[in-house]
């Protein structure tokens, strides 16, 4: 746990750094957390696999980080890319790294390294908003009457984020839709993006289509590869035999 503007973050380390190789910094979905990403064993497995430090932490409101202090913005995701993202990494003495994010999570990463080329070396955006999609608010629509109404999921989010799970949930999906949102539109930051970047895209994911991977491959100034998983949800990173080669093989230059 570490403070930063007086504001507790938690943050967690798999592996021990290493000065001759930069980490990968994970980034969790809009309802996710480091306990979520611990749970389905997926840093750990890309840890072993590309023998590299990985660092997470949890954004304001989630998981075991402070409370938000105040209200969701429009510009949430991008206030978390250029404002606090980089503080982040400053407290953590990362100058620079790998980027693999999930979702909202892949939208700040994306958006971090088209402004800092420099600090993000690569990104895997695992499915990830580049627009606001009817398919994504659908979703979230869904998702909020299964709040609602079945217990079972504010049970699990209450798992991970404790008495805070109740706001995060609100303030979260009260914005994504919210009529006036258009905070995960990054085609413009796209256009300035120099680094590669691998996509990775469910083709049953309830919260996005390929939309977004061919808006980052056309505006991108930068490599994209492409990973379609027609059989795959909103989370691939839970089946990734079939796929983790690419993405070691991809973080580790290899792969373009």
């Amino acid at each position: 746990m570490s403070s930063i503007d007086n504001q507790q973050l938690y943050r967690a380390w798999i592996g021990k750094r290493d000065a001759d190789r930069v980490p990968i910094v994970m980034m969790h979905e809009g309802l996710g957390s480091v306990s979520q990403w611990l749970g389905s064993g997926f840093p750990q497995t890309l840890h072993e696999a590309s023998g590299r430090a990985v660092f997470l932490y949890d954004r304001r409101g989630y998981g075991r980080s402070v409370p938000r202090n105040e209200p969701w913005a429009t510009d949430f995701l991008t206030t978390e890319a250029l404002d606090w993202l980089p503080r982040v990494l400053d407290s953590e003495g990362i100058d620079a790294a790998l980027f693999y994010g999930h979702s909202d999570g892949a939208t700040i990463s994306l958006e971090f390294a088209a402004s800092n080329p420099g600090r993000a070396l690569r990104v895997v955006a695992e499915a990830p908003h580049t627009v606001v999609e009817e398919r994504t608010l659908q979703g979230i629509r869904d998702l909020r009457t299964r709040f609602s109404q079945d217990g079972r999921l504010r049970d699990e989010l209450s798992r991970y984020h404790g008495a805070g799970a109740d706001a995060l949930f609100a303030g979260w999906s009260g914005m994504w839709l919210h009529p006036g949102f258009s905070g995960c539109d990054i085609r413009a930051a796209l256009e300035c993006l120099e680094v590669p970047v691998m996509v990775i895209q469910g083709g049953e994911d309830p919260y996005g289509s390929d939309t977004h991977m061919r808006t980052i491959a056309v505006l991108s100034r930068a490599p994209v590869a492409q990973v379609w998983l027609a059989d795959t949800g909103h989370a691939p990173h839970r089946q990734c035999d079939a796929w983790l080669d690419r993405v070691i093989r991809f973080l580790s230059n290899e792969e373009r």
